[in-house]
């Protein structure tokens, strides 16, 4: 089950820490908006004391493109996907910034990148389903699962692998700073321990299918703890 939030309200998760304070970073996850008529962030992280000091994935309203956006006192910079996300279906969302640069995915490809960066400093929080600066804004309508962090920019085909559905356990594990699979209504970073709190009372819907085992030469533990117990990772993929 994934985590659905409702943008009328304010509902989403939080964690009053950043699993990684600059760049280099890459932030991805599933999501589902069922409202292409406002715009809306999937992951954050922030400066809670302070305005526009950020690095997000969302969506633009105007023309439904994902984008990846850094910010600070100097001003921002967004690096928008060549292609649109549609209402009700599940689309992967990934971006990356490092100085100098910033790209966003959309499901695997479609990708979009701009040169003109304001790297943030001082990131202090974590948010999925709302940009989480000293003014928060931006709050999900919709489905959001996989949410995950890394701290190095992925490459094309790492990405290309994520859009395919592969857990990103299986995507630079040793610089995976944080992941969340927002199975069912727990919020438990997996990876770095930054757990997530959830506000104004998130439900759950149907998870997008996920790999969480190899099926070709990718070797894979024998369990994974993903909540109320492990779960046997097979050849195949878990989903609703």
């Amino acid at each position: 089950m994934a985590r659905l939030f409702d943008d009328g309200n304010s509902e989403y998760l939080e964690v009053a820490q950043a699993p990684a304070t600059g760049l280099p970073l890459t932030l991805a996850a599933w999501v589902r908006t069922d409202d292409l008529a406002t715009s809306q962030c999937a992951l954050s992280i922030a400066d809670s004391g302070t305005t526009n000091n950020f690095v997000e994935i969302w969506f633009q309203q105007s023309d439904d493109t994902a984008r990846l956006t850094t910010s600070n006192s100097s001003g921002l910079a967004a690096a928008i996907s060549t292609a649109s996300l549609s209402a009700n279906t599940w689309h992967h969302i990934c971006g990356a910034a490092q100085s100098g640069n910033n790209y966003i995915w959309l499901d695997g490809g479609n990708k979009g990148s701009t040169s003109y960066n304001y790297a943030p400093a001082s990131l202090n929080r974590t948010a999925i389903g709302r940009l989480c600066d000293s003014t928060p804004s931006l709050y999900w309508s919709g489905g959001i699962a996989e949410a995950a962090i890394w701290d190095v920019v992925l490459t094309d085909a790492e990405v290309a692998m994520l859009a395919r559905g592969y857990s990103p356990l299986f995507v630079r594990p040793q610089n995976l700073v944080a992941y969340w699979p927002l199975i069912r209504d727990e919020d438990q970073d997996r990876v770095g321990g930054y757990d997530m709190a959830a506000y104004n009372t998130p439900s759950v819907a149907a998870h997008p299918p996920i790999i969480y085992s190899a099926q070709l030469h990718i070797p894979a533990p024998a369990s994974i703890d993903l909540g109320g117990g492990q779960m046997t990772l097979m050849r195949g993929y878990w989903g609703p």
